[in-house]
């Protein structure tokens, strides 16, 4: 969800299409991190970036994890749950509808992305708000 919210300021797979070498360092759609990234790291489990660095408005306790791999590559595989969760929240069925026996796996994800979703929405609220203060 932080992915199309945050735009331009978040990774996007436009970004290694016009810059093939940035593809390559990004582990080419779901590798392992190269050298040469900004802001990589390593430790004994490889090279990684802080997750507040490739999704800039995420969850302050999202914001501690070590992203190890392109998270859009993730993201694209996860994308038919993604879209269930969607339209499920627009009200055209229940998730039950879309998948009629999930796997624990699926009904954590959906529980974490609607956790997400309600403190992204959340986030934006404060900014609406601070900014109609601020004018």
């Amino acid at each position: 969800m932080w992915v199309s919210y945050a735009g331009s300021r978040a990774w996007s797979c436009e970004q290694c299409r016009e810059n093939p070498s940035l593809r390559r360092r990004r582990g080419s759609c779901g590798g392992e991190f190269q050298g040469g990234l900004p802001w990589l790291k390593r430790d004994e489990e490889g090279p990684y970036v802080m997750a507040y660095r490739i999704a800039p408005d995420c969850d302050p306790s999202w914001g501690e994890q070590q992203v190890r791999r392109c998270p859009i590559a993730d993201a694209n595989r996860l994308a038919p749950l993604a879209q269930t969760y969607q339209a499920h929240r627009a009200g055209l069925g229940s998730l039950w509808d879309f998948y009629r026996s999930p796997s624990c796996a699926v009904v954590e994800y959906w529980t974490e992305l609607h956790h997400q979703t309600e403190l992204m929405r959340a986030r934006a609220r404060e900014r609406a708000a601070e900014e109609a203060r601020h004018g």
